[in-house]
């Protein structure tokens, strides 16, 4: 499932409120689900083969109907498309819908296919996590690691009525180098919140760049040379216009690194939090407390404290 937002227009005014709609875009195997639905209704008999022209046209007027009562619109899409990407049908479903709680439901209780690392739990009810399968680097992975925050926020409150708090590291790996290199402006910028900008969409793009010019200079890949000493000079620049006495000593922190295992030390803890106390939700470098749940907020907290870590506490 992905998702963006779109803030609605009426004769060329956006409405207010609501100050914008989330959709989700998902998948259905319609035939199966039409096989299935005629086969509840009309035949409980039929066969296991495709319909007929007959049963397809006495089917998808009421197929088209439960669509549309769950909120769910077809999106159409070139068959070509289709065919390349070897689905079907594509819809979308608008967040407050009746749908939208169905499939968060499926996803909550779908078994995942990579081995189950730990389970978790949000308004009382379980759901898997499963990691990567990279020592170097298992990171974490279920049911909210796709959606967007907005989503997320969304499905904490209203599908679930779980008032949460996010404890968010973002800018750990950077803060990982600054402190191996004694890049005291750098820190000082992490721990002030002023490192990236507030923009969300400059703060993404700011926190993509970075990452991808540190690992491409960590990278063992020799056949990377020309584009090491690229992303070199990019990652020089961006820190030439705030930390220019900083730029040696942290591009040093980055080539002397001895394993990028390194660098996700913080997941490490996050993960293992997490494990121990299923009422928080690790997703990438981020913890998810209940509101109510303050002392543990307090022990997690005062264990990025005595691991130097900055960190901000967000209430959703």
């Amino acid at each position: 499932m992905f998702a963006y937002m779109f803030t609605p227009e009426v004769d060329g005014k956006q409405m207010d409120p609501p100050p914008y709609w989330e959709y989700v875009y998902f998948t259905i195997p319609v035939t199966k689900v039409k096989h299935s639905l005629y086969k509840r209704l009309f035949n409980p008999n039929i066969n296991s083969g495709p319909l007929s022209q007959k049963m397809r046209a006495k089917i998808t007027p009421i197929f088209e109907d439960a669509l549309t009562s769950l909120g769910i619109e077809s999106i159409p899409v070139p068959p070509s498309v289709l065919k390349e990407n070897k689905i079907n049908s594509i819809f979308k479903v608008e967040i407050n819908s009746p749908a939208f709680k169905l499939l968060i439901e499926k996803e909550r209780t779908k078994k995942p296919h990579g081995e189950v690392s730990f389970l978790s739990a949000i308004g009382d009810l379980f759901f898997c996590n499963t990691h990567s399968k990279n020592e170097e680097h298992p990171r974490v992975y279920n049911m909210f690691t796709k959606m967007s925050s907005v989503t997320r926020k969304h499905v904490f409150k209203n599908i679930y009525g779980v008032n949460m708090v996010e404890i968010d590291l973002t800018n750990s790996i950077v803060q990982c180098l600054a402190s191996r290199g004694k890049c005291t402006r750098i820190l000082e910028a992490i721990r002030t919140n002023t490192l990236l900008p507030h923009d969300n969409v400059q703060r993404d793009e700011a926190k993509e760049n970075l990452l991808k010019w540190i690992f491409t200079i960590i990278s063992p890949n020799e056949a990377l040379k020309e584009l090491k000493v690229k992303r070199k000079n990019q990652l020089k620049e961006f820190l030439s216009e705030r930390f220019l006495d900083e730029v040696v000593p942290f591009i040093q922190a980055v080539e002397n690194l001895e394993s990028t295992h390194t660098l996700f030390h913080y997941e490490d803890i996050l993960r293992e939090f997490c494990k121990q106390n299923a009422v928080c939700i690790n997703i990438y470098d981020a913890v998810y407390i209940p509101a109510d749940r303050t002392d543990l907020i307090g022990q997690l907290t005062s264990l990025l404290d005595s691991q130097n870590y900055f960190y901000k506490v967000n209430t959703l």
